[in-house]
């Protein structure tokens, strides 16, 4: 059940009058039952009014603890109160010793007290939180409970992983109160995009770049709790707006930051990182040989195992940075030496990866052969996942395979560039570039037919997401001319002086001419206005024949409207009258448009 799923469960609950069971969400620790409850939950409970009462029973020890709990929620400003309930008790007895009130009169005060604040709870939600961690018996715990959800039918949710209940008896209590039990299990997407929905937006929009990236590293280290990722995301925040202080458009860098980040960070709260060869590997590197060899002799040492996690089997280029390890392990972040470090690295960085595809020959043996390793073994873990570094990393290849730099044929090639686009393409994580016409792409390219092959694949897979794209742009439109027209006009206006982008190909012709039809007269002649100006040129059959069916198609509908309007009336209304003089203009831009289009 995915948490859109759930919370409409939960909320549906919550509606129904009806109900005489509470639930249960059930997940592992950390994996954000609370955030979720918190953050999703309470906001739709605060907008029926209902008052939320939220009771953690972490190390109670008696239902009495429970009820104070409940009274201490209900009166607000003694919350911040040490020992608020006999706080309450206390100011009693202390108002009766003064008022010479009898003891007995005094009790009879404070339980009506209790009772009139227990009273108050028929408009609440109750939410018990860590039900497993409760330091006595939950049968108890149950019954107590049950009070209130049986006799009081009050809405009660209860929070819990149940795999750390060991109680006799549980599930046969629990069947008699819970009616039913959801399993809580959060979306890393959703997770990330709702921890950073706070950022400042060019961060956010980096951080959704490098989403994919992300899950991945989670989903591979099978990382769910919740307080490693949003700590994670937090630092990642800290280092990457200092980043892009000093450069904003290197996206490879901010991947190897964002790794960096959630890989020393995943191995420090899970107290697994070996201090002592981490920071050994950020002063002196590693020998990726040394590496295997310790593998295949079963002595593989923790920098061994954290760099194939990490970095990958081959990987001979990891990008260290002392500044962001000492922020994590200490918690401060020294800008200056992580600008350095920046700098440095932009200085260096042109003597591995960009040399092998830009000019090999300043490469030593070793680097040229580390490097090509490395490249293919990015290319196995998705790492490289732009259209153009695709078609330039496999015409370098292709070329080394043809001279005999490379022990990789290019038969083989083709199947690892095929397998990795064509998976990267079907999980989304291929990005879209617009390079249907992009010249560059056609320099110095190899004999091999393969690579033909590949570079088709990709701008096959390209027009492809570019149809998408155009297919919701355009239906955002339809969109904008119900609920904002001026909006729309406005978008059109940028679509006509793009004169080869095609928009009534894509647009949903039915919407359309829903929201044609309640336009306002005025909204009707501006929407003429926008046929006319964007089919006016003699030769828009060479830019926009693509949109002459779907402009066909709207102008039968109208039509038939107008039809439909006129039947049994020796009158049409002025919208109608609008309506067939756009038709007229509609049938004058199919007119220019079916020489190509037929």
């Amino acid at each position: 059940m995915s948490s859109k799923e759930l919370e409409s469960a939960i909320i549906n609950y919550l509606k129904d009058r009806e109900t005489e069971y509470a639930i249960m969400i059930n997940g592992e620790w950390g994996c954000g039952k609370t955030y979720f409850w918190q953050s999703r939950i309470v906001p739709h409970l605060e907008k029926l009014k209902k008052r939320v009462v939220y009771v953690s029973l972490y190390g109670l020890k008696s239902t009495a603890e429970i009820g104070n709990l409940l009274l201490l929620e209900l009166i607000p400003y003694l919350k911040n109160q040490k020992d608020s309930f006999k706080g309450l008790k206390s100011s009693l007895e202390a108002a009766s010793s003064l008022l010479k009130i009898d003891s007995k009169i005094k009790d009879f005060i404070l339980e009506i007290t209790k009772y009139k604040l227990l009273d108050s709870l028929d408009n609440s939600v109750l939410c018990f939180d860590d039900l497993e961690r409760v330091d006595f018996d939950i049968k108890a715990v149950l019954g107590h409970i049950n009070r209130f959800v049986e006799h009081r039918r009050i809405k009660t949710v209860l929070i819990c992983y149940e795999a750390e209940v060991n109680q006799l008896d549980y599930k046969r209590t629990k069947e008699k109160l819970v009616g039913y039990t959801f399993e809580f299990s959060s979306s890393l997407e959703e997770t990330i995009e709702h921890f950073i929905k706070e950022y400042d937006d060019n961060l956010k929009t980096k951080i959704i770049y490098h989403k994919n990236f992300i899950v991945d590293v989670l989903t591979s280290e099978k990382i769910k709790n919740l307080r490693i990722i949003k700590n994670s995301l937090s630092i990642a925040k800290t280092v990457l707006a200092s980043f892009f202080d000093i450069d904003e458009s290197a996206t490879d860098v901010e991947r190897e930051i964002l790794r960096f980040v959630f890989a020393i960070n995943i191995e420090f709260k899970a107290g697994r990182l070996d201090l002592a060869q981490i920071n050994a590997w950020i002063e002196k590197g590693y020998d990726i040989t040394f590496v295997a060899r310790k593998k295949e002799e079963d002595t593989e040492s923790y920098l061994s195992r954290f760099i194939r996690r990490y970095y990958g089997v081959n990987s001979s280029y990891q990008v260290t940075f002392r500044s962001i390890y000492n922020y994590i392990v200490g918690g401060y972040f020294d800008q200056k030496l992580f600008s350095e470090e920046i700098l440095s690295l932009r200085k260096t960085e042109k003597t591995s990866k960009y040399n092998l595809i830009n000019n090999y020959t300043l490469l030593s043996d070793s680097d040229f052969f580390n490097t090509s390793k490395e490249y293919i073994e990015d290319l196995k873990q998705d790492r490289i996942n732009k259209p153009t570094e695709l078609i330039n990393l496999c015409k370098s290849l292709m070329f080394f395979s043809e001279v005999g730099l490379i022990e990789e044929r290019d038969e083989e090639l083709k199947n690892i560039f095929n397998h990795t686009i064509q998976r990267q393409f079907l999980e989304g994580k291929l990005e879209y570039q617009d390079i249907a016409n992009d010249s560059r792409l056609s320099h110095n390219e190899p004999k091999s037919k393969f690579y033909a092959e590949i570079k088709e694949l990709i701008l096959n897979i390209s027009k492809q997401q570019h149809e998408v794209i155009l297919y919701k742009e355009a239906n955002v439109l339809v969109s904008l001319l119900k609920e904002k027209p001026e909006e729309f006009f406005r978008e059109v206006y940028k679509y006509n002086t793009e004169a080869n982008t095609p928009l009534f190909k894509y647009i949903n012709t039915h919407e359309l001419f829903d929201a044609i039809i309640q336009l306002k007269n005025l909204e009707i002649v501006d929407f003429r206005g926008c046929i006319i100006s964007r089919y006016k040129a003699i030769n828009i059959s060479r830019f926009l024949a693509d949109d002459y069916q779907g402009l066909k198609n709207l102008s039968h509908m109208l039509k038939s409207f107008i039809a439909n309007q006129k039947a049994g009336s020796n009158r049409i209304d002025l919208s109608c009258y609008l309506i067939n003089m756009l038709c007229e203009e509609i049938d004058a831009a199919c007119d220019r448009l079916i020489s190509f289009a037929d």
